[in-house]
Order: structure tokens, then C-alpha cells, then sequence
């Protein structure tokens, strides 16, 4: 999660679909990476931006789509999030990379109205970084 100001860093993936296409910046962690790197590779290649990772927030899940529970075919997976605090070092405007469809900051209050993944509204609640309607 990076946020600047007032402002979040979000991104619409291309396979986030249309109801949950929104989220902070996330990618699997790749064999051999660390987590810190996996955060630090996720914001650069969904927005161009380079950022330091900072404290661990908590996890949100994903769960997959209706149709696909229960079932042995391969749909989306059910992922476990891990969120980190970090920091833009350079606040300028996104560049959608490779598997995100937009890219932008998006002023807090806003990203509270957004379709947004599983889990992620209650958990930047649960910090501060946006309201919810309870």
C-alpha cells in the first residue's frame, strides 16, 4: 500500500474482472524473493514507481469467484494477501505496466467508493487510510 498525501496508490488489474478490478499494488512472491522484494518488484512493474517497503500492515483474501468453488478446474485462486506500508520515491503519475489495465492516485475518499478486492476495504479501514460505512 503506498500512499502519498491524502492519496493511495491503486491499480485495476487485468484479470482483477469488473467487480474487484481495483486494488493496491500485489504480486505472487517469486521463488527465492522475499517479501520486501516482491513489494518493492509489484509497484514497479504495475506502475512504473519506485518505492521501499515499509511495516507489514496485516493480509486480506481473495477469494475466488462462485463459479469456481468447489471445483477442481483451474479458475482463480483463492489468495492470501500480505500488505506492507510503502513509500513512493517519486510521486509521479502512474504508468499502467504488464497485467494492469490503469494505474493512478486516487485521493482517499474516493478509493473508499471503488469495486475493490476482497478483504481490502476493511483492511485500510481498519488503518486509517480510508472510511467505511459500518
Amino acid at each position: 500500500m503506498v500512499a502519498h498525501g491524502n492519496d493511495l496508490l491503486m491499480v485495476r488489474s487485468a484479470d482483477g474482472g469488473g467487480e474487484r478490478g481495483w486494488s493496491v499494488p500485489s504480486a505472487p512472491v517469486r521463488g527465492g524473493e522475499t517479501m520486501v522484494e516482491a513489494v518493492v518488484r509489484a509497484v514497479r512493474s504495475l506502475t512504473g514507481l519506485d518505492a521501499l517497503c515499509g511495516a507489514f500492515l496485516g493480509w486480506y483474501e481473495v477469494l475466488p469467484a462462485e463459479s469456481d468453488r468447489g471445483t477442481t478446474r483451474r479458475g482463480t485462486p483463492h489468495e492470501v494477501v500480505a500488505c506492507f506500508r510503502a513509500v513512493s520515491l517519486e510521486p509521479d503519475e502512474p504508468t499502467p505496466g504488464s497485467g494492469a489495465i490503469e494505474a493512478r492516485w486516487m485521493a482517499a475518499w474516493d478509493v473508499s467508493e471503488l469495486p475493490l478486492a476482497d478483504g481490502l476495504a476493511e483492511l485500510l479501514a481498519e488503518h486509517g487510510f480510508i472510511d467505511t460505512l459500518a
